[in-house]
């Protein structure tokens, strides 16, 4: 990974290789939504929903 890119996504305080992740897998592992955890679980509350495929992924990726 360029070092632009490293040190764009560590300016917005992601880890690296967790962001990478989400980016190759979009729509497989993590579900349809990606964001903060706090943004997701406003959504699982919209939906009426416990919680979204991702919060788990969410975690780990926001430092």
């Amino acid at each position: 990974m360029p070092a632009t890119i490293e040190s764009t996504l560590a300016h917005l305080n992601l880890q690296p290789n967790q962001w990478l992740g989400q980016v190759e897998h979009f729509g497989t592992h993590q579900g349809y939504f990606v964001g903060k955890l706090i943004l997701l679980q406003q959504k699982a509350e919209e939906l009426k929903k416990k919680w979204l495929k991702g919060f788990k992924t969410c975690r780990k990726l926001m430092i």
